[in-house]
């Protein structure tokens, strides 16, 4: 992931990667880490999840699913952890390349002073080995 984000009234960099590993009839535990930085605060995310990629045929898979992700930030701010709920579509793979489109509710529930909730539109690619 490279993009930019917006938090604690400033703009920063953001980069991330994550890895996952289909354990059994479309299961996928996940781990996701970023770092978004370039103003204060600097903030480190954690983000497991569980994903689960419907069994249809066809080039279209639909998926659910969820994660916790835990912030670390700097500054004298206090860490906020977040529950979320997702769901899209995994578009055929071309190789071992795979495209995602979705959306994700997160709600903070520690530590929130602003905006708790929110929806978070998600596009990925993904690389299986």
């Amino acid at each position: 992931m490279l993009g930019a984000s917006f938090a604690y009234g400033q703009s920063a960099v953001s980069l991330g990667a994550g890895v996952g590993y289909f354990v059994y009839g479309g299961l996928l535990p996940s781990l996701d880490l970023g770092l978004a930085f370039g103003s204060s605060p600097t903030v480190f995310m954690v983000k497991p999840g569980l994903d689960w990629f419907l069994p249809v045929p066809g080039g279209i898979v639909p998926f659910v699913g969820g994660y916790y992700a835990h912030w670390f930030v700097s500054g004298g701010y206090l860490p906020q952890d977040a529950w979320g709920i997702r769901g899209g579509f995994s578009f055929a793979s071309m190789g071992p390349v795979t495209f995602l489109v979705g959306i994700a509710y997160e709600r903070v529930f520690t530590n929130c002073t602003g905006i708790c909730a929110y929806w978070v539109p998600q596009i990925a690619a993904g690389f299986a080995l």
